[in-house]
């Protein structure tokens, strides 16, 4: 079974601003940031989201 992991899909002056899950299987789930902030930043909201989807979605 492939471990999933967060894709970056899309930056912003260098921040990543939006991310998908490699693995699930639902079309259009996306994480993103609502303010731009630094790139550190920015990565830790999309970490924490996805560490949310993974607990909810993929934890069977």
């Amino acid at each position: 079974m492939k471990k999933p992991e967060l894709h970056v899909l899309e930056f912003l002056d260098g921040r990543p601003v939006r991310g998908e899950c490699t693995i699930c299987p639902y079309p259009d789930v996306y994480f993103a940031v609502t303010r731009v902030g630094t790139a550190e930043d920015n990565q830790a909201i999309l970490d924490r989201q996805f560490s949310e989807h993974i607990a909810v979605v993929h934890s069977r």
